[in-house]
């Protein structure tokens, strides 16, 4: 019973193995940039949730870079995730419209899916 107690104390703390993860944002091989007005939203999703009922949050900077702290700020786990990227910019014309033309501003239509490992990650939204 002893024996049983620590095995299930010992799976107890095992799950998936989360990493807090960075990447950047290309178009045409070139980061993304905005103004000081602009913004760039990142969210992932699991593949499976193409409904977008959990999103996963990321911390976008203006020159396209990002962090991906996870839900509990611990990171994510390995596996696909669907990525919705939308850049905003006042300042550029038409005013303020989805500079990426709203190609992937959805869960259920992003052709973004990036497997998440080791590495740091690499949007390219050409």
């Amino acid at each position: 019973m002893f024996v049983l107690g620590l095995a299930l104390l010992a799976l107890a703390g095992c799950g998936p193995s989360k990493k807090q993860l960075s990447g950047k944002v290309l178009k045409g091989g070139q980061p993304v940039t905005v103004s000081d007005k602009g913004v760039i939203q990142i969210t992932f999703y699991a593949e499976s949730d193409k409904e977008g009922a959990k999103p996963i949050a990321t911390s976008p900077n203006k020159d396209g870079t990002f962090t991906v702290a996870g839900t509990d700020g611990k990171g994510i786990a390995a596996g696909k995730y669907r990525v919705v990227v939308k850049i905003l910019d006042p300042y550029a014309p038409p005013n303020p419209v989805d500079k990426l033309g709203g190609k992937y501003s959805s869960a259920a239509s992003t052709p973004l899916i990036v497997d998440v490992g080791k590495d740091d990650i690499v949007l390219n939204v050409d």
